[in-house]
């Protein structure tokens, strides 16, 4: 059809493909991709056909979309197929063109989105992790500080916590993963649908000790709610209740581990708040 369409692409293993995928990208105008080169390969793996160079393949990412919006909205204006992909997975979750989205929307062309895969979903779907409430963060800030307000901040949601991390930071965020979230359980989802998928569970520090040594491909981790971060909200209710009654800190201290299983250090800080 005319206008945008949002077409995800497989995850790594091209027998995902469907065929309403397919036939978007065999029709296309005009492929909105991150890298022009992975794309066409994986054109030419579809075995699809460019005759006298359409599709047009633009590159699209956050270094170039104010130039190429205006370029793509003429594009849309003309009647052209303009179909939007990432490198893998559906475009738009973590992945530049949201902008051009809501571009398109603003000036009235038609937006349709095809159903297809997002790493984040298959992982939770595969790891046995609560799935009734999620967060789904992405990738989190690469300075640790950062990291570390974000991941406390998420496990006061109490739900389940997604996120995206390169091989190279894997090591750095499980450290700060099992310091925030402590025993809680997880699961690391690592080169999904392809030949060498792995999951690895456990806590942090477990996972830790099982990950090989270069950890390799994209990753999803995934983190549990567990009843303690559900009890979370209401057991720093209760720290602050009990210390406007003037009951000493030893014994909220006491009382509050015992019912609710939190640390010390969250108590004392949810102390220190009241003071400031």
């Amino acid at each position: 059809m005319k206008g945008l369409t949002i077409c995800p692409t497989p995850l790594g293993n091209l027998s995902d493909i469907s065929k309403r995928q397919l036939e978007t990208l065999q029709n296309a105008d005009i492929i909105l991709c991150e890298d022009t080169r992975s794309t066409g390969k994986l054109l030419e793996r579809l075995e699809i056909r460019r005759i006298d160079g359409v599709p047009l393949l633009w590159s699209y990412h956050d270094h170039n979309e104010s130039q190429r919006l205006v370029s793509i909205m003429e594009s849309l204006s003309e009647g052209k197929k303009v179909v939007l992909v990432s490198d893998a997975g559906t475009p738009t979750i973590s992945d530049p063109g949201f902008r051009v989205v809501a571009q398109a929307r603003l000036e009235g062309f038609p937006v349709v989105a095809l159903p297809g895969p997002v790493a984040a979903m298959v992982a939770l779907s595969a790891s046995g992790l609560p799935s009734d409430r999620v967060l789904f963060e992405g990738f989190l800030p690469a300075k640790r500080g950062e990291r570390k307000k974000r991941l406390l901040s998420a496990k006061e949601s109490a739900a389940t916590v997604l996120l995206y991390e390169s091989p190279k930071r894997l090591r750095a965020l499980l450290e700060d993963i099992g310091e925030i979230f402590e025993e809680s359980p997880i699961v690391v989802g690592r080169e999904l649908t392809k030949k060498f998928e792995s999951y690895y569970s456990g806590t942090a520090k477990e996972v830790l000790l099982k990950l090989p040594d270069p950890v390799k491909g994209e990753c999803v981790v995934v983190i549990s709610k567990t009843s303690k971060q559900v009890d979370h909200v209401d057991a720093k209710k209760l720290v602050h209740q009990l210390a406007k009654a003037g009951v000493n800190p030893k014994s909220i201290r006491s009382v509050v581990r015992e019912h609710y299983g939190v640390s010390k250090k969250d108590i004392f800080n949810w102390l220190e708040e009241l003071k400031s």
